[in-house]
Protein backbone atom coordinates (compact mmCIF):
# COMPACT_ATOMS: atom_id res chain seq x y z
CA UNK A 1 0.00 0.00 0.00
CA UNK A 2 1.58 3.28 -1.03
CA UNK A 3 0.59 6.83 0.66
CA UNK A 4 0.65 9.88 -1.36
CA UNK A 5 1.67 12.72 0.43
CA UNK A 6 0.00 16.09 -0.63
CA UNK A 7 1.04 19.49 0.57
CA UNK A 8 -2.07 21.93 1.36
CA UNK A 9 -0.97 25.58 1.56
CA UNK A 10 1.81 27.73 0.37
CA UNK A 11 3.97 29.05 2.97
CA UNK A 12 7.11 27.43 4.40
CA UNK A 13 7.12 27.66 7.90
CA UNK A 14 3.23 26.47 7.87
CA UNK A 15 2.86 24.20 5.21
CA UNK A 16 0.15 21.48 6.64
CA UNK A 17 0.41 18.15 4.95
CA UNK A 18 -1.57 15.35 5.00
CA UNK A 19 -1.85 11.75 3.63
CA UNK A 20 -4.26 10.10 0.91
CA UNK A 21 -5.03 7.10 1.31
CA UNK A 22 -4.23 5.37 -2.33
CA UNK A 23 -4.66 1.99 -1.81
CA UNK A 24 -6.53 0.65 -4.68
CA UNK A 25 -4.16 0.78 -7.64
CA UNK A 26 -2.66 4.23 -6.87
CA UNK A 27 -6.31 5.37 -6.45
CA UNK A 28 -8.45 6.27 -3.21
CA UNK A 29 -9.61 3.24 -1.77
CA UNK A 30 -13.14 4.01 -1.63
CA UNK A 31 -13.17 3.43 -5.51
CA UNK A 32 -11.77 -0.01 -4.53
CA UNK A 33 -15.34 -0.72 -2.81
CA UNK A 34 -17.38 1.34 -5.63
CA UNK A 35 -16.13 -0.80 -8.24
CA UNK A 36 -16.56 -4.14 -6.62
CA UNK A 37 -20.17 -3.23 -5.05
CA UNK A 38 -20.94 -2.35 -8.72
CA UNK A 39 -19.69 -5.32 -10.60
CA UNK A 40 -21.50 -8.01 -8.23
CA UNK A 41 -24.59 -5.81 -8.90
CA UNK A 42 -24.30 -5.84 -12.42
CA UNK A 43 -23.17 -9.58 -12.03
CA UNK A 44 -26.37 -10.05 -10.05
CA UNK A 45 -27.99 -7.94 -12.42
CA UNK A 46 -27.64 -9.27 -15.75
CA UNK A 47 -27.46 -12.82 -14.60
CA UNK A 48 -31.05 -12.32 -13.64
CA UNK A 49 -31.96 -10.55 -16.63
CA UNK A 50 -31.27 -13.77 -19.07
CA UNK A 51 -33.11 -16.02 -16.90
CA UNK A 52 -35.87 -14.45 -14.71
CA UNK A 53 -38.54 -13.99 -17.92
CA UNK A 54 -37.70 -17.70 -19.29
CA UNK A 55 -37.96 -19.32 -15.65
CA UNK A 56 -41.69 -17.66 -15.13
CA UNK A 57 -43.13 -18.32 -18.64
CA UNK A 58 -41.59 -22.56 -18.84
CA UNK A 59 -42.31 -23.16 -15.18
CA UNK A 60 -43.00 -20.95 -12.10
CA UNK A 61 -46.58 -19.58 -14.68
CA UNK A 62 -47.36 -23.22 -15.60
CA UNK A 63 -50.20 -24.74 -13.75
CA UNK A 64 -48.82 -27.38 -11.15
CA UNK A 65 -47.05 -24.53 -9.79
CA UNK A 66 -48.66 -21.09 -9.54
CA UNK A 67 -50.66 -22.52 -7.05
CA UNK A 68 -48.05 -22.80 -4.56
CA UNK A 69 -46.63 -19.16 -4.70
CA UNK A 70 -47.68 -17.11 -2.21
CA UNK A 71 -48.92 -13.63 -2.98
CA UNK A 72 -49.62 -14.24 -6.63
CA UNK A 73 -53.20 -13.48 -6.68
CA UNK A 74 -52.38 -9.54 -5.73
CA UNK A 75 -50.02 -9.38 -7.75
CA UNK A 76 -51.71 -10.96 -10.90
CA UNK A 77 -54.55 -8.57 -9.98
CA UNK A 78 -52.15 -5.69 -9.93
CA UNK A 79 -51.08 -6.21 -13.31
CA UNK A 80 -54.50 -7.48 -14.97
CA UNK A 81 -51.74 -10.12 -17.19
CA UNK A 82 -51.20 -13.56 -17.41
CA UNK A 83 -48.85 -15.65 -18.95
CA UNK A 84 -45.97 -14.04 -20.91
CA UNK A 85 -47.35 -10.47 -20.74
CA UNK A 86 -46.96 -11.04 -16.94
CA UNK A 87 -43.72 -12.22 -16.78
CA UNK A 88 -42.21 -9.54 -18.86
CA UNK A 89 -44.16 -6.95 -16.45
CA UNK A 90 -43.18 -8.37 -13.76
CA UNK A 91 -39.69 -7.96 -15.37
CA UNK A 92 -40.07 -4.83 -16.21
CA UNK A 93 -41.07 -3.78 -12.59
CA UNK A 94 -37.45 -5.47 -11.16
CA UNK A 95 -35.50 -3.63 -14.29
CA UNK A 96 -37.16 -0.07 -12.86
CA UNK A 97 -36.60 -1.51 -9.07
CA UNK A 98 -32.46 -2.10 -10.15
CA UNK A 99 -32.23 1.67 -11.13
CA UNK A 100 -34.62 3.37 -8.75
CA UNK A 101 -33.36 2.32 -5.38
CA UNK A 102 -29.91 3.42 -5.63
CA UNK A 103 -31.80 6.44 -5.25
CA UNK A 104 -32.94 5.38 -1.67
CA UNK A 105 -29.13 3.94 -1.44
CA UNK A 106 -27.61 7.34 -1.58
CA UNK A 107 -29.84 9.26 0.71
CA UNK A 108 -29.25 6.31 3.47
CA UNK A 109 -25.36 6.16 2.88
CA UNK A 110 -25.48 10.17 2.64
CA UNK A 111 -27.91 10.88 5.63
CA UNK A 112 -28.31 7.88 7.54
CA UNK A 113 -25.75 4.49 7.75
CA UNK A 114 -22.35 5.59 5.99
CA UNK A 115 -21.23 4.45 3.29
CA UNK A 116 -19.88 0.66 4.87
CA UNK A 117 -23.41 0.11 5.92
CA UNK A 118 -25.45 0.80 3.19
CA UNK A 119 -23.38 -1.14 0.96
CA UNK A 120 -22.93 -4.33 3.76
CA UNK A 121 -27.25 -3.31 3.80
CA UNK A 122 -27.53 -3.50 -0.10
CA UNK A 123 -25.08 -6.94 -0.66
CA UNK A 124 -27.44 -8.40 2.32
CA UNK A 125 -30.61 -7.43 0.45
CA UNK A 126 -29.59 -8.54 -2.78
CA UNK A 127 -28.35 -12.26 -0.84
CA UNK A 128 -31.48 -12.19 0.47
CA UNK A 129 -33.25 -11.63 -3.07
CA UNK A 130 -31.57 -14.25 -4.35
CA UNK A 131 -32.30 -17.09 -1.58
CA UNK A 132 -35.81 -15.71 -1.69
CA UNK A 133 -36.47 -16.36 -5.57
CA UNK A 134 -34.62 -19.46 -5.22
CA UNK A 135 -38.12 -21.27 -3.68
CA UNK A 136 -41.58 -21.32 -5.79
CA UNK A 137 -43.43 -20.44 -2.42
CA UNK A 138 -41.17 -17.09 -1.86
CA UNK A 139 -40.61 -16.02 -5.38
CA UNK A 140 -43.04 -12.96 -4.91
CA UNK A 141 -42.88 -12.12 -1.06
CA UNK A 142 -40.61 -8.79 -1.97
CA UNK A 143 -40.41 -7.98 -5.55
CA UNK A 144 -37.95 -5.50 -4.49
CA UNK A 145 -35.23 -7.60 -4.02
CA UNK A 146 -32.94 -8.42 -6.76
CA UNK A 147 -32.10 -12.53 -6.89
CA UNK A 148 -31.71 -15.58 -9.20
CA UNK A 149 -33.51 -18.55 -9.84
CA UNK A 150 -30.43 -21.18 -8.82
CA UNK A 151 -31.78 -24.29 -9.86
CA UNK A 152 -32.59 -24.81 -13.96
CA UNK A 153 -35.59 -24.97 -15.73
CA UNK A 154 -34.28 -28.19 -17.99
CA UNK A 155 -32.68 -29.45 -14.27
CA UNK A 156 -36.56 -29.36 -12.85
CA UNK A 157 -38.12 -31.37 -15.88
CA UNK A 158 -35.91 -33.98 -15.56
CA UNK A 159 -36.36 -34.25 -11.94
CA UNK A 160 -40.46 -34.63 -12.67
CA UNK A 161 -39.89 -37.09 -15.36
CA UNK A 162 -37.99 -39.52 -12.42
CA UNK A 163 -34.19 -39.24 -13.93
CA UNK A 164 -31.78 -37.71 -11.45
CA UNK A 165 -29.30 -35.02 -12.41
Amino acid sequence: MSTLKATVGAGAAGDTSEYLDRAFLGHPKGLGYLAFTEAWERFSYYGMQTLLVLYMVKELLLPGHIEHVWFFEPIKRLYGLQGQPLASAIFGTYTALVYLTPILGGFLADRVLGKRRTVLAGAATMALGHFLMAFEQTFFVCPALPGSRLRHVQGKSRQSSGSSL
